[in-house]
């Protein structure tokens, strides 16, 4: 507890200090400003988030998440974390869509950092109320404005497509070879068109084998689809395996909103926080 002291604070002041809050720790700066600045302001006396690079053990991402909640609860200090279930890609868990047996291993592994059942944050940022306002807001009128049902619809067609998006990084990623971007092929309306864009680029000259890989991971994606359920049901179903950041981009491309509307988006939805996350907090915040 040497370098803790260190900083001015013994281990009793420290636990003194945070006896009413909760730390989170999660791993990206845009993270933090979501669930710090809209999302859960309103119990900022009872939980601080803080970026994993910033805490006393400054490592970035998914690891100082892990090594700092580690960390502050050896110093007495209630810590969490949240983490994207983007950080697991490696493992065959992050393909598994049974979300009860995701969930129990992942809370094997450590029961104080939580693994979120969507790809990464920007997953749970799809909203068809809140893009379909920014949608209109860019044109600089107030009507015109779609039903949100009909909205879903566009944004599961952009989810079909990106399921290649996705299957293609899985592939990518375990060759060795850079991933495509969020924006690759956001002008095509189709798989089809999509599939056609990676061939004639990062999939050229691939051999037989990586491309019935392809196929694989194409299959093991869909799983995530519920081809039964209705629009909405499918949209959130698939977002635990697609990108979220390439969907937004998709979207917001597509009407020439220039501006990262990210944070704008987080902020029309603050009154209604998926409750995946909005009941992992409260139990954390609870039980303090």
């Amino acid at each position: 507890m040497a370098s803790i002291r260190g900083r001015g604070l013994s281990t009793s002041q420290i636990r003194s200090r945070y006896a009413n809050r909760v730390e989170i720790f999660v791993e990206g700066q845009d993270d933090l400003g979501v669930y710090k600045n809209y999302w859960f302001s309103g119990i900022a006396d009872k939980a601080v988030f803080k970026l994993a690079e910033t805490g006393p053990v400054p490592l970035p991402g998914c690891n100082g998440v892990e090594r700092n909640v580690l960390y502050q609860r050896a110093a007495g200090i209630q810590a969490y974390g949240l983490v994207d279930r983007d950080a697991v890609e490696d493992s065959a868990l992050s393909c598994t869509p049974d979300d009860s047996l995701f969930l129990s291993e992942n809370m094997n592994k450590n029961p104080n950092i939580y693994y979120t059942l969507r790809w990464e944050l920007e997953n749970y940022l799809i909203d068809a109320v809140a893009w379909e306002q920014e949608r209109v807001n860019s044109k600089t009128r107030g009507d015109g404005r779609r039903p949100a049902e009909e909205v879903m619809v566009e944004i599961f067609c952009h989810c079909d497509i990106l399921v290649a998006h996705a299957a293609a990084n899985a592939l990518l990623h375990s060759l060795g070879k850079p991933k495509i971007g969020d924006g690759f092929g956001t002008k095509v309306d189709t798989r089809a068109d999509f599939e056609d864009l990676l061939f004639a680029g990062p999939f050229k000259g691939l051999s037989a084998a990586d491309i019935a890989d392809y196929s694989s991971w194409k299959q093991r994606i869909e799983a995530f689809d519920l081809p039964h359920g209705t629009v909405e049901q499918r949209v959130f179903a698939i977002s635990r395996r697609i990108h979220g950041k390439a969907l937004l981009e998709r979207f917001f491309k597509k009407y020439s909103i220039q501006d990262d509307k990210r944070f704008s988006v987080a902020s029309r939805i603050s009154g209604r926080i998926p409750q995946e996350i909005a009941l992992r907090v409260a139990e954390w915040v609870q039980g303090n």
